[in-house]
């Protein structure tokens, strides 16, 4: 008698089904995409919190609100009060300080649209009774490099020329005061305009016209 055995085959792997491969995510990653899209995220962020920053920071100050030229008083229709933002600490008046500006004489030349610096205004007329004012043009060593602001009081000394001796007594010098500064653009020179005794003004213009001179900066508390 015969008997037939009949072989299962051993299960192998199963050829996966067309339709679910298809169904299934393709999870494969970009990361050049990833790295963009983080970077785009983190620009976002650092963005808004520009923004909320410069939004918190701007303060009312100061603006002028048409020309005024310098030596002008000034009006409440020169003045107008605006919110800026970005400005450093102490750049501009703040607008509170409107009723205080009015009456007080600019000492710079003011375009409309300029925030309105504390050091551009002086509470009496320039050049009062019995004053002049006499520009100087100064190199870099014939000043201080501390930044003259107007109200600062100096004195105006007259200097060698280069191949003479140092004097051996203090030059003579005429005591003035500060009225505003500026930068010859041309030369690059600060120019400094100084309020003097009118007796003394010639002679300082005659010293300025050489070039041989020099401002020392004094304390404020000395006569002058």
């Amino acid at each position: 008698m015969t008997t037939t055995t009949s072989t299962t085959p051993a299960a192998g792997p199963t050829a996966p089904d067309p339709a679910s491969r298809a169904a299934q995510p393709r999870l494969r990653r970009r990361p050049a995409l990833a790295a963009a899209g983080v970077a785009l995220v983190g620009l976002g962020g650092m963005t808004a919190a520009f923004l909320a920053t410069s939004m918190d920071s701007s303060a009312p100050i100061l603006v002028v609100a048409r020309d005024v030229s310098r030596g002008e008083v000034l009006t409440e229709a020169d003045l107008a009060v605006a919110r800026l933002s970005g400005l450093a600490a102490g750049a501009a008046l703040p607008g509170g300080q409107l009723a205080t500006a009015v009456g007080q004489t600019a000492v710079t030349d003011l375009p409309a649209g300029m925030p309105v610096p504390p050091t551009s205004l002086a509470a009496d007329p320039i050049p009062g009774p019995g004053q002049s004012v006499v520009g100087i043009k100064l190199a870099p060593g014939q000043l201080p490099t501390v930044a003259l602001r107007p109200g600062d009081r100096v004195r105006v000394v007259g200097t060698p020329r280069a191949q003479d001796d140092a004097p051996t007594a203090a030059p003579p010098a005429a005591a003035a005061v500060v009225a505003s500064t500026g930068v010859d653009e041309t030369s690059g020179d600060t120019v400094v305009n100084v309020v003097i005794p009118a007796a003394q003004a010639p002679t300082v213009a005659a010293l300025a016209a050489t070039g041989r001179v020099a401002l020392i900066l004094d304390d404020a508390s000395q006569g002058g």
